[in-house]
């Protein structure tokens, strides 16, 4: 799967292990061919051995699609939850 070979390149290039994430922020369309194959590349990359729970969020799932905007308000609310 693409999305696996990405997310496992950019998480071995950043030398993080993808155990230690403990939170993805989807992207979560709600469309019938992206949503599975997010999923699929998340389970593919971070549930692959025993861990904590992986935490999986959307903004899209709390306000809808902002279109241009869907990236900044996914980036402050990874920004708040850190801070809380």
């Amino acid at each position: 799967d693409i999305q696996q070979m990405l997310l496992r390149s950019l998480y071995q290039e950043s030398k993080v292990a993808p155990e230690q994430v403990e939170y993805i922020e989807a992207h979560g369309t709600g469309t019938k061919v992206g949503d599975p194959q997010e999923v699929n590349g998340i389970v593919g990359v971070f549930c692959q051995s025993e861990r904590e729970p992986l935490l999986i969020g959307s903004t899209k799932s709390n306000m809808g699609h902002p279109e241009p905007a869907s990236g900044l308000a996914a980036l402050a609310k990874v920004v708040l939850s850190l801070e809380r």
